[in-house]
């Protein structure tokens, strides 16, 4: 079910194939909420998923009806990208990527990079993020700070 619907949507936005759908790794199921505009917001519950393949741009034809563009970022190096973008564009990241990044993201990515994945075992409830959506940087005095713990 999930895994399947996973390698389709994958395919259909990012354009390449995951190959057997057996390495995904299962994470937990995350429920978060958020407003877009006066209009439109999201109400969602999500599967979360990692894979760890090695990927090469050249695999990649995204859908540009659904992504602006790709860039590879490495765990030590998304803060920094995050705060460059924040700091040089006012952009700040997606509610649920966020969000995910408060709760457990470095986690998750420990445990992938580590390839303990079969000694994990997800929570089983659906984990509501609403608590999590804060901002990651915090401007005070023209200072900006990293709001994110980066282990568990």
């Amino acid at each position: 079910g999930a895994k399947r619907a996973i390698s389709r949507r994958v395919g259909f936005e990012l354009g390449c194939d995951l190959g057997p759908i057996d390495d995904l790794k299962f994470m937990g199921k995350i429920f978060y909420s958020a407003e877009c505009d006066d209009t439109w917001g999201e109400n969602e519950i999500d599967y979360c998923f990692f894979i760890k393949k090695n990927f090469k741009e050249s695999d990649f034809a995204f859908n540009q009806d659904e992504i602006e563009n790709i860039q590879w970022v490495s765990r030590d190096n998304i803060l920094d990208f995050l705060y460059e973008r924040h700091r040089d564009k006012g952009e700040n990241v997606t509610p649920w990527f966020g969000a995910i990044m408060h709760y457990n993201l470095f986690h998750w990515w420990d445990i992938l990079a580590s390839g303990r994945t079969e000694n994990y075992k997800p929570d089983p409830k659906i984990v509501n993020l609403n608590p999590y959506q804060k901002p990651i940087f915090q401007e005070r005095d023209g200072n900006i700070t990293i709001n994110v713990e980066t282990s568990l």
